[in-house]
């Protein structure tokens, strides 16, 4: 049996010889292949590029609320941009749906553009309950 001399490389090359092969290139981070190919590597090439955190909440649908009282009744005008199904939707989710006794469409701001909703809401809601309301 024949051995052969062991090469002897100093501990860094060895160290380097196990990472990937990552460089830096002109056109960003790239990765070799077995051949020493470069293969461009897909999507963001930044290392450090902070991620966008999800949204809260979605957004508002409604651009305009006006809230009066009338005797011991209130009511909303809503200005917004979509539907009448869009916005029950809406307000169901927010849990605000249970608390309206009748929603009619309006159109004194088409001038302004958009759709206007007049909300009554039922007897026993009061102004302090109405908080939820710009989260439509």
């Amino acid at each position: 049996m024949v051995a052969f001399p062991t090469p002897v490389a100093p501990f860094h090359q060895l160290q380097k010889r196990r990472q990937p092969n990552y460089g830096q290139t002109a056109r960003g981070y790239a990765r070799r292949d077995i051949r020493g190919i470069e293969v461009p590597t897909s999507g963001s090439t930044s290392r450090t590029a902070p991620k966008r955190p999800p949204p809260t909440r979605p957004m508002s649908i409604v651009s305009e609320i006006w809230t009066w009282q009338e005797g011991d009744r209130i009511y909303s005008r809503l200005t917004t941009n979509v539907g009448r199904k869009k916005l029950i939707a809406r307000l169901s989710a927010v849990g605000m749906l249970g608390m309206v006794e009748t929603i009619h469409a309006y159109f004194g701001d088409r001038v302004d553009g958009g759709n206007g909703y007049e909300v009554l809401w039922k007897a026993h809601v009061r102004f302090e309950d109405l908080g939820r309301l710009e989260r439509i």
